[in-house]
């Protein structure tokens, strides 16, 4: 899934920001059994990139830097939790299409 939103952190946590159109979501950082890549070469799942394994720390610096929310867009598989839903950080983007 690929969603584009404030990110702000909530006490220990990354949360993207609700909207009218859907509601708050917990940012995770990405874990090997997230992947759903698939390598057909090697009939298995692709192993994890290093850009991927950082994506989450990588957003999490930049929202201590900038003291606040931050606009980007967020690729990841998505989970339904029992507190509400859970997006795994596979890849950021900031606002415009660059790197976060």
């Amino acid at each position: 899934m690929t969603v584009d939103g404030q990110v702000k952190r909530h006490g220990h946590r990354l949360i993207l920001v609700g909207t009218a159109e859907r509601p708050p979501i917990t940012l995770e950082p990405l874990q090997a059994g997230d992947r759903i890549q698939w390598d057909h070469s090697i009939r298995a799942l692709k192993p994890m990139q290093d850009d991927e394994q950082y994506a989450y720390d990588f957003l999490s610096e930049r929202v201590a830097r900038e003291k606040g929310a931050v606009e980007v867009t967020i690729t990841g598989p998505l989970k339904k939790a029992a507190g509400g839903y859970e997006l795994a950080v596979r890849k950021v983007q900031a606002s415009g299409g660059q790197p976060a």
